[in-house]
Formats: C-alpha cells, sequence, structure tokens
C-alpha cells in the first residue's frame, strides 16, 4: 500500500482541489503543495490577501455560478442579482452580461489563472429550506445556460463544467433534463457542447464504490446514456467524452442518507490513506485504496475536491465538522494531514 501512496505524493496531488466559501491564506497554506485549484461558491475570491496567495503558489481558481442568486463584488450597485425574473420583480435586479463581467474581472481575480467555470451547486435539491435557494427546474436551467451562462465563458474564454450531479437518484435525472430541454432549445442558441465535464457530488471513501458508480462504463455513465436516450443524438459518444469532476466529497455518506451513523475525523483519514484497505466501508464496499487515491489514477476522474476545507460551522453540524480539514489557523486535521501529504499520512490522531 504504500508505494502507492507515495507515487500519489511524487505526483503532486495533480487532480487535488478545495472547496471553501470563506477560507483564507492561512487556512489554504497547509496545501501549497497538494492543491491544483480552488473554487469558493462565486465567481470571484473575495479577499485580497487570499487572492495574492492564490496567485503566488500557482493555484487556479475556478469561478463557480453556484446559485440562480448571484454574488457580485464590493464595486457593484448591488450585492447580488438574480437569474430568476420573479424574484427580480421581488427584491433583486435580474442578472445582466456586465454583471456577471465586472464580478469575473473584480481586481482580486486579476491576477488569477482561470480556465473553468462551474455550472449551478445541486439545483436539483427541492427539499425544504433548501429549495428557495438551490433549486432551479431543468427547462429553467437551459434556459438560463443559454442566455447567460454560455455568453460569460465564451467572453472570459473559459470552458464550461456542468451543474452538479450524480449517480443517486434524482441528481441524475434533474441533469439528463437539463440537458435534453437544451438540446430541445438548439435552434435559439443552446449548446450542450458547451458542457466539457460533468460535476458530481458523492460522499463515499469505498474504493469499490468508485470504481464501480464512477470508472469506465459506471453505473453513473451507463444510467445516465439510457436516460437520455438516442433517437436524435449520439448521447453514448457525448457522456463518453466528457470527465467526472468530483468537486465535493468525503466519507460522510458512507452509512447511507441520512447516514445511521457518524465517520469520525480520525475515521475518515484512515480509510483515505489505506489503512482500512481489507475492511468495509460503511455500505459500499471495502475501502481499498480509499476514493481518493483511485480518483488520482482513473482516467474517468478529471477533478476532485474534499468537501469541506473549513467552515465556521456556527450550526455545530456534526458532518462539518467530522469532515474538515484544518483549524482557523491553518492547523491539520487528520483529513488535511493526508490530503496535504500526498495520502502517505499515517498519522491520523
Amino acid at each position: 500500500m504504500l508505494a502507492l501512496f507515495v507515487s500519489l505524493s511524487a505526483a503532486g496531488g495533480s487532480k487535488l482541489g478545495l472547496c471553501c466559501e470563506e477560507c483564507t491564506a492561512a487556512q489554504y497554506a497547509p496545501f501549497a503543495k497538494s492543491a491544483k485549484w480552488v473554487y469558493r461558491y462565486s465567481l470571484f475570491v473575495d479577499d485580497t490577501s487570499t487572492a495574492a496567495w492564490l496567485s503566488s503558489n500557482n493555484v487556479e481558481f475556478v469561478p463557480h455560478l453556484a446559485h440562480k442568486l448571484v454574488p457580485l463584488s464590493n464595486s457593484s450597485a448591488h450585492s447580488a442579482c438574480t437569474f430568476n425574473a420573479d424574484d427580480a420583480k421581488k427584491y433583486l435586479p435580474l442578472c445582466t452580461d456586465t454583471m456577471l463581467d465586472s464580478a469575473l474581472t473584480t481586481k482580486t481575480n486579476q491576477r488569477l489563472s482561470m480556465r473553468y467555470m462551474m455550472g449551478w451547486n445541486e439545483a436539483y435539491d427541492d427539499s425544504g429550506s433548501k429549495k428557495e435557494k438551490k433549486y432551479i427546474a431543468p427547462a429553467d436551467a437551459a434556459t438560463y445556460w443559454r442566455t447567460f451562462v454560455q455568453g460569460l465563458a465564451l467572453r472570459h474564454n473559459l470552458t464550461l463544467v456542468s451543474p452538479t450531479t450524480g449517480v443517486t437518484k434524482g441528481k441524475l435525472e434533474w441533469m439528463g433534463d437539463m440537458l435534453k430541454a437544451c438540446w430541445k432549445d438548439r435552434s435559439r442558441g443552446c449548446d450542450v457542447e458547451t458542457i466539457q465535464a460533468f460535476s458530481v457530488h458523492d460522499y463515499k471513501c469505498s474504493e469499490t464504490y468508485w470504481s464501480e458508480n464512477y470508472g469506465r462504463n459506471g453505473t453513473f455513465q451507463t444510467n445516465l446514456k439510457a436516460y437520455l436516450g438516442g433517437a436524435d443524438k449520439d448521447w453514448k459518444a457525448y457522456v463518453d467524452a466528457r470527465p467526472i469532476w468530483v468537486t465535493e466529497t468525503n466519507c460522510n455518506g458512507d452509512y447511507g442518507f441520512p447516514p445511521t451513523q457518524s465517520v469520525s475525523r480520525s475515521e475518515q483519514c484512515m480509510r483515505i490513506t489505506g489503512q482500512r484497505a481489507d475492511q468495509d466501508c460503511g455500505l459500499y464496499g471495502k475501502c481499498g485504496v480509499g476514493s481518493i487515491a483511485w480518483m488520482e489514477t482513473s482516467p474517468t476522474i478529471g477533478r476532485v475536491s474534499w468537501w469541506n476545507t473549513h467552515q465556521q460551522n456556527k450550526k455545530n453540524a456534526t458532518k462539518t465538522f467530522d469532515a474538515m480539514l484544518v483549524g482557523t489557523t491553518g492547523e491539520l486535521f487528520p483529513a488535511g494531514k493526508a490530503l496535504a501529504n500526498g495520502l502517505i499520512t499515517m498519522d491520523c490522531s
């Protein structure tokens, strides 16, 4: 096992990113040698010192249209705009190209490397209190993609990554419905080909789970192709041509959703460093080398980002606590040790 992790460390964590809405330079600092990219659920980096750290350490920033409510920079006349015309009538301005362009070119972004832009965060989520913030009907998402997102990416020479999807029921169907709606609207300019990668959220640490669901001919790809059909477009070739970005993952879902038990900080570290290789990762098969190591070597995975790097965790949520990589001043927690050191960490205390 150790030889594998040494080789991953030598590769420099070529796919590893960090997702964090509010991280400071101090909280990013332990990952200077391992992280290649970050995203912050926003189109821009909101802190000058953090932007300077990303620039000086050659860490790429990926802008993100996280929700239908889009935060704007402090220099804007408004704090946010919305893609939803009904919301705009109530309390927010409707987004314009000028607003979105301004957010992407804010001063803190100007020194950053930016090559990609990601679509909406969990737009399939219509559960309870999250619906107002997150949910976008697939047909509306296709319209927003055509009228706002494609042009924004083109003007700034950015490659587009899909809104969140995944193998789980509901996530996959939402993505399929958006693609079908966009394809149906192709005469008006909606272009499914602008989506160059699929963004996935899935919270398991089992090598078996990932290889079966997201490997070559994985359940995700197979089911998405079946859902899309093939009478009017070669969706099989379309799906097979696109890498998967795992933009949120950890071990919190190893015991189902909602989970029947939690996975402690130290246990999450043990599972991703191969120290539970012959044991079950909860409900989803053997841990093997662990999820992150498998992703690093899998040809189907383009990038991976652990959730979460750091949060204030004001609600004292157990899953947030269990998965957090660093503390307020950048002190490493167990999974953070593993990811900062190329998965060779054997000390998961």
